[in-house]
């Protein structure tokens, strides 16, 4: 080793330093979009393999068709519902209802209307009311009447309550001071 300083060092200079060269902003993108495209493919394919119809809605799993009910008819006899044999539009309200029930009524009459005499024969619609105390048979079938035909049938509590629950139905009564003395609210569905 050579500690005198007027001798000139023999080594070679040392290499600078550079940086890696980072990588272009097209490859970022790309890779970006490849990334993108492999989770929207996952999802696709999830989807795919839940419903054999994925663009037309979800695919939920088959629950068993709710039990048969009794109660009593807009006619005053007894009336049973079965869910099997005919297409069957079952709805929950009541007479009173100022604007929700009867809009309803109305549209599943024009659904009715717009179908072939054939469907039209195998078609029903059913009003469960929720009101049991207040929707006497009379009652129903002035309603009924009113907008468009249809069956009726008053549950009374507590049976009302399983068959509300078995459709994933919910239902309140709500004590308000107002001129119409009771209102109804309806929750969202029970889960």
């Amino acid at each position: 080793m050579n500690t005198d300083a007027n001798v000139p060092d023999t080594r070679p200079p040392a290499a600078p330093t550079v940086a890696p060269a980072g990588r272009p902003w097209y490859v970022s993108a790309l890779l970006a979009l490849v990334a993108v495209t492999l989770l929207l493919g996952g999802v696709w394919l999830f989807a795919r393999t839940r419903s054999p119809f994925p663009f037309y809605g979800t695919a939920y799993p088959q629950t068993p068709a709710a039990a048969t009910f009794s109660g009593t008819g807009a006619d005053g006899q007894p009336y049973t519902f079965t869910p099997q044999g005919k297409t069957s539009a079952l709805f929950f309200g009541f007479t009173h209802c100022p604007n929700i029930c009867p809009v309803t009524l109305g549209f599943l009459n024009q659904v009715r209307d717009k179908l072939t005499p054939e469907e039209r024969a195998n078609f029903r619609i059913v009003l469960v009311s929720v009101d049991p105390q207040r929707d006497t048979p009379k009652l129903l079938k002035e309603y009924l009447d009113y907008f468009g035909g249809g069956d009726a049938v008053n549950v009374p509590e507590p049976k009302l309550s399983e068959v509300a629950k078995a459709y994933g139905v919910g239902y309140r009564r709500s004590e308000i001071r107002s001129p119409q003395s009771i209102r109804w609210t309806t929750p969202p569905p029970l889960t």
